[in-house]
């Protein structure tokens, strides 16, 4: 796929916010906690976590605009402390919730079942079931009017980590840890090692231009592993010599012709894929919306944004009689599949 920024600015804004939101590659997912001054305890879910320095010992968090209540965002300007708890894959689902739109009133702590730990001088929660984390203190909040965005600054005051995650050059090992990693908005995945390089220096640079490794030798670049005993031929030197016979024209021409059909086929089939995995995103956004309502087969209903983050509703007033933001106008078939109308 080819894309500008304004094919970008017409996609569908929900494809638009994962794609975006995952263009950028793995990031790591931590639960933020805060306590109010009332002492009500939050947990936030961010992937926007980021090193700044190591002397001192900065960290950064970008928050999104506060044009909707950021309970994170406002306890921290008020007890001026947070924790940070790396997500774990033992507890990744409860993470995942604690993202939702709570009320102030209520404490992720509680709706998502995660024990509170404390640390004299510390006034802002731990997450108990998570085997790394740290508390900063507030140090600069910045403004990014790029977007109408917060950059917020903290220091590290305190820490929890296991000694058998740390490696001796001070390297942690989370795939020890079982970190998990996050692609767009809901897509998780386990971070895995690749390979440790040393630290880079212009003299030490190795002539990439030249074959690292014998031709005889079968490795694979992108998985970085070798691979002779899974290929489907022998790779050593003594194996015999993959040749081909004298093929005349007609088997030229017709293996061509049978390419070209091969390659519609396949064409067609990557084309229905699409289609089926739009249709299912269309079907999982709709019946998960918002609906005060039974749907009626072969009606017309119209989807608006209610304002949050995240969320939608579904109504039967059209867009033009309505200042709601509206995201599509769908119909429910006999087989009770969800139709985009353009």
């Amino acid at each position: 796929m080819i894309f500008t920024q304004q094919k970008i600015e017409n996609w569908d804004k929900v494809f638009r916010l994962k794609m975006i939101n995952s263009i950028t590659g793995y990031k790591g997912v931590n639960l933020i906690g805060t306590q109010s001054n009332e002492g009500i305890l939050n947990l936030g879910l961010f992937s926007s976590v980021f090193h700044i320095s190591s002397n001192p010992a900065l960290i950064g968090i970008m928050i999104r605009p506060h044009t909707v209540p950021r309970h994170t965002l406002e306890n921290i300007r008020l007890t001026k402390e947070f924790t940070i708890n790396q997500v774990q894959a033992k507890f990744v689902k409860q993470a995942h919730f604690a993202s939702a739109n709570w009320d102030k009133e209520e404490s992720e702590f509680d709706q998502c079942n995660f024990k509170a730990e404390f640390v004299d001088g510390i006034s802002a929660p731990f997450v108990s079931e998570c085997d790394l984390k740290f508390a900063c203190r507030l140090e600069e909040e910045l403004h990014l009017k790029s977007y109408n965005s917060i950059l917020l600054v903290g220091s590290i005051i305190y820490g929890d980590v296991s000694d058998e995650c740390i490696n001796d050059d001070g390297q942690l090992d989370l795939e020890k840890i079982n970190s998990v990693c996050v692609t767009g908005l809901n897509q998780y995945s386990f971070p895995k090692k690749l390979k440790y390089l040393p630290y880079a220096r212009v003299e030490d640079t190795p002539n990439f231009g030249q074959k690292s490794r014998p031709d005889n030798i079968a490795f694979n670049d992108e998985t970085q592993q070798y691979n002779g005993h899974s290929l489907p031929y022998s790779s050593n030197i003594s194996a015999p010599k993959i040749t081909t016979g004298s093929v005349s024209n007609w088997q030229n021409s017709s293996i061509s012709k049978f390419n070209h059909v091969f390659s519609d086929k396949v064409e067609g089939i990557k084309k229905q894929y699409s289609e089926l995995i739009e249709e299912f995103e269309t079907n999982d956004l709709l019946y998960k919306t918002k609906m005060n309502f039974e749907p009626i087969i072969g009606e017309v209903y119209h989807l608006y944004s209610d304002g949050s983050e995240k969320g939608s509703f579904l109504s039967i007033i059209p867009p033009a009689n309505w200042d709601k933001e509206f995201l599509g106008s769908y119909k429910l078939s006999h087989d009770k599949v969800w139709q985009k109308l353009e």
